[in-house]
């Protein structure tokens, strides 16, 4: 996976909240950023708990998905997670 450039769609563990304790979102970004992918991040609540090695925390939707893949966080009692973006 390195020198994959991907999104990250929501940080916190669940909707309209900034609490990132148990954020599965987080993890990965971490495990993704460990293998050397960059990673950008957003979400109009939550910030990271920490800075990490290639990941930018970015201000909306639109500036995280310019030429990366894109994975959104499944909402909360599903499990129906979306990939999406380019090469």
């Amino acid at each position: 996976m390195t020198d994959k450039k991907i999104t990250v769609l929501g940080i916190a563990f669940k909707p309209n909240t900034d609490d990132t304790r148990v954020s599965p979102a987080e993890a990965l970004i971490r495990r993704l950023s460990e293998n050397g992918c960059t990673i950008a991040a957003y979400d109009p609540k939550a910030t990271l708990s920490e800075p990490l090695a290639r990941v930018t925390q970015v201000q909306s939707v639109y500036e995280a998905i310019q030429g990366r893949m894109a994975w959104s966080s499944p909402p909360i009692g599903t499990n129906s997670a979306r990939l999406t973006g380019s090469k």
